[in-house]
């Protein structure tokens, strides 16, 4: 074996750095070296990932987010993709209440989390082959034969669930469910320095810093990882703490940990003015919609739902679209022309997910109130999931928790063009009617028109004032405004000026130079 692969087998692995430790903080990223070509020109290989799941025993405690243990699983394999990274093994376990206040895992299953690391079971085990390693470290680096490779063949075998796991080559194991700062220090304990931890929310936060691209996400993705940090400060270069006193003054000076806090502090300031005059000009931004009274129709719904692409068929927008969770974060409005004549603004928005993190919400809140000017607010589904039910339960709770449940919405079931049975697609066609949904698919065009002529009926419903007006002909300009901002019904051409019958807003309905026109 050549010097390069003896050097690729030791330290290859370790050219990729985690993104998110639960202790140490969010500040790096989960796949720092996931796209670098190290420093001999090959590839960086994908950190390999162990997620791990706990629940009820008698499924209250799945009961609260409507998700089977298996199904949200599956969802954070995917955010693991997302990521860059590689899932290689799987654990759930299912205690009495929940996951365990101290550890998250029973003890026993935290003996077998480690096996499937690399580690031995028992932890003093695990520090005799510590100091047994590091007495023959040369030796291993720079002798190493055949034999070895053999051994590794040995070592690496069929783990639970069908995952191929080289145990040795575990680098991150990533918990379903936010960790609290007592879990995540009691599970680095047992699991030592060789592997790293994680929970969903760390997971999604590192997602949304690879996936922002305006100044405002970058802004809102920061502040909401120093929101998750700040309680997770661990004690680390302690030699930097102030000196104690002389004479008089005794005791330890300011320690490194409160600077550290502090300096967190001033940062979260500094990120809440400049989030606060982001805000102001998105103010500015609603004040103009406003004044020019066009209806808005905001899409929201589960992530990776299809809401970008609905955007794209309807409005030309050529927004990033692409069959990843968190595909686009940043909001994107552009003008749609429905078939009738009238013009409403459709705004996209991020995407919702179950256990979304508070911290996200608390710092998209800016961009999320885009929802509360809306005039109809489209809730698009993915209906070829097997979980589309608990997916709308999930958005409607988060819509809730902006208070924008009042808002009028309209149901687009999604993605029908997966579903290639005749009978269930008959059912899914019987159960839209019945609950008002428009079936649709972005991709092949279906539905879109009966979604526009859908629109057009809520909005004159909801949101505009019918009207009939003798508008004169030198007000011709007026007639013109109607049509963009409402929906003209019929037109007759009098002697002394135009009859109109039209849906406006309410606003533009009650202003003084429409009302003198009012029959």
């Amino acid at each position: 074996m050549s010097w390069e692969e003896i050097i690729e087998r030791r330290h290859g692995a370790r050219g990729t750095t985690l993104a998110i430790d639960a202790s140490s903080a969010t500040d790096a990223t989960v796949g720092a070296g996931r796209e670098r070509e190290d420093l001999w020109g090959w590839d960086a290989r994908p950190e390999r990932v162990v997620v791990v799941g706990v629940a009820g025993k008698n499924r209250s405690y799945e009961s609260a987010g409507e998700f089977d243990l298996e199904d949200s699983l599956d969802e954070l394999e995917r955010l693991v993709n997302t990521a860059g990274c590689e899932v290689v093994g799987r654990m759930t376990q299912r205690l009495a209440r929940g996951p365990a206040p101290a550890t998250y895992l029973g003890s026993g299953k935290i003996g077998e989390l480690r096996e499937m690391c690399g580690l031995p079971r028992a932890m003093e085990a695990d520090e005799e082959d510590d100091d047994e390693r590091e007495d023959d470290e040369d030796d291993e680096i720079f002798w190493e034969d055949d034999e070895d490779e053999d051994e590794d063949e040995e070592r690496s075998r069929d783990r639970r669930n069908g995952f191929r796991v080289d145990a040795a080559a575990v680098d991150i194991v990533i918990f379903d469910d936010e960790l609290s700062p007592k879990q995540a220090r009691n599970l680095e304990r047992k699991l030592g320095s060789k592997v790293r931890i994680c929970d969903r929310t760390a997971l999604i936060l590192d997602i949304f810093s690879q996936r922002a691209q305006t100044a405002e996400g970058q802004l809102q993705v920061e502040m909401a990882q120093l929101e998750y940090e700040m309680p997770r400060l661990t004690k680390m270069w302690s030699h930097l703490e102030r000196q104690s006193g002389s004479g008089a003054v005794k005791g330890m000076g300011e320690k490194q940990i409160e600077i550290d806090k502090r300096l967190l502090r001033e940062r979260k300031s500094l990120l809440n003015a400049k989030i606060e005059s982001m805000r102001t000009h998105r103010e500015q931004y609603r004040q103009k919609r406003k004044a020019e009274r066009v209806p808005i129709v905001s899409l929201a719904g589960y992530t990776n739902a299809g809401k970008s692409s609905l955007l794209n068929k309807l409005t030309n927008a050529e927004v990033l679209a692409e069959d990843k969770l968190f595909a686009t974060l940043d909001p994107t409005t552009r003008r749609l022309e429905l078939a009738n004549g009238m013009t409403v603004l459709m705004t996209d928005t991020v995407g919702f997910i179950q256990k979304l993190p508070t911290q996200l919400v608390a710092a998209f809140r800016a961009t999320l109130e885009e929802v509360l000017e809306s005039s109809l607010i489209l809730h698009v589904v993915d209906i070829s999931s097997d979980l589309s039910e608990a997916h709308m339960s999930t958005v409607d709770s988060v819509l809730d928790e902006l208070d924008a449940g009042e808002i009028p919405q309209l149901l687009v079931w999604n993605k029908i063009d997966n579903v290639l049975d005749e009978e269930e697609r008959l059912e899914i066609e019987i159960a839209a009617e019945d609950a008002g949904a428009v079936v649709v698919s972005t991709l092949t065009g279906e539905g879109l028109d009966a979604l526009q002529d859908k629109i057009v009926e809520i909005i004159k419903k909801r949101t505009l004032s019918r009207c009939e007006m003798l508008i004169p002909y030198e007000r011709g300009a007026l007639i013109g405004e109607i049509r963009r901002t409402g929906f003209v019904e019929s037109e007759e051409f009098l002697e002394n000026g135009t009859r109109v019958v039209a849906h406006l807003p309410v606003g533009m309905a009650r202003r003084k130079d429409v009302v003198v026109y009012l029959t």
